[in-house]
């Protein structure tokens, strides 16, 4: 799975930028309503009036064109950074087009220094190239504009690069708090939970998870993890078949049941899942030659023990 694909942003339509123009608009013009001439006045009075509002009628266009230009250039950056997302993770063809999100951003910012998206999306190009304090910076920025949910998971993720994970458990628990019904945010806490042994909180988020998504498998794997971690591998396994009945193709699945059968010492159930595994896995996975190796080994010791 990509780095990238463990998150995804739901940002605010880039429409938010110009409709923030027309707000604009709307403000000059009713501030010059106010200025009415009284009684005849005299042709300089006028003059300044119609100065004025050519003034003002530049000042509009100019700033529609300027906040339309900060939109586009976000737009571009965004669409770089989705491409690179879909691509291998680490590649060079990657880093160019994360290289030209985070660019294009940057032009955009320049225009507007409050298009919030800007930063959430730079940021998360940074923390896609492991520029982790960079991301941290970018995302913080975004969120002091514009609190939303999806920013703090976001930076959770660049806090977990820098190996600060409490800092990471604290933003998701600032997400949840604006999005409590989200059981995608409950699965990433516990996942931090975990790593830091903190078991019970893993095991309430991963079940709170669940009851919000039951048709979500990740809930029930992650919940398969926890159990493993604590050596209670029937539950492990409990779980993770939940998670495969719920989704077959997904190999990470038949690849930590095969894991819990064997720590069980149920090898025939390991090897079955491990071959699974390789039929679903893709080839290029740092495992997969060694995990074949493995199996190929398992298959000529149980020819040599199998009586003719």
């Amino acid at each position: 799975m990509n780095k990238a694909g463990f998150f995804r942003d739901r940002f605010v339509s880039m429409a938010d930028a110009k409709n923030k123009v027309l707000i604009q608009i709307k403000i000059s013009l009713n501030r010059f309503g106010q200025h009415r001439m009284i009684g005849a006045g005299s042709a300089c009075a006028k003059n300044l009036i119609c100065l004025g509002v050519g003034l003002i009628t530049v000042g509009i266009f100019m700033g529609a064109a300027l906040a339309s230009s900060a939109s586009d250039l976000f737009g571009k950056g965004m669409d770089f950074e989705r491409q690179g997302e879909e691509m291998k993770y680490g590649t060079v063809e990657q880093k160019a087009k994360m290289d030209e999100a985070i660019n294009y951003c940057t032009q955009a910012l320049k225009l507007d220094h409050d298009l919030y998206q800007a930063y959430f999306v730079r940021g998360r190009a940074y923390y896609i190239m492991n520029l982790y304090d960079d991301a941290i910076s970018d995302i913080t920025r975004g969120l002091g504009l514009h609190q939303m949910p999806e920013g703090y998971m976001m930076r959770s993720y660049a806090f977990e690069g820098e190996n600060n994970l409490s800092a990471a458990i604290d933003d998701c628990s600032s997400a949840i708090g604006m999005a409590p019904s989200d059981a995608l945010l409950y699965s990433r806490r516990g996942l931090l939970y975990d790593e830091v042994k903190g078991y019970k909180e893993a095991i309430i988020d991963q079940r709170k998870a669940i009851e919000l998504a039951p048709a979500y498998p990740f809930g029930y794997s992650r919940l398969g993890l926890v159990f493993s971690h604590m050596g209670r591998y029937e539950d492990s396994i409990e779980q993770y078949s939940k998670a495969i009945a719920l989704d077959p193709k997904e190999d990470s699945f038949y690849f930590n049941r095969a894991i819990a059968f064997d720590l069980l010492g149920k090898r025939d159930q390991a090897i079955e899942d491990l071959r699974k595994w390789l039929s679903i896995a893709p080839v290029d996975h740092v495992f997969y030659r060694s995990i074949k190796d493995k199996v190929q080994e398992w298959d000529d010791n149980h020819r040599e023990k199998t009586p003719l």
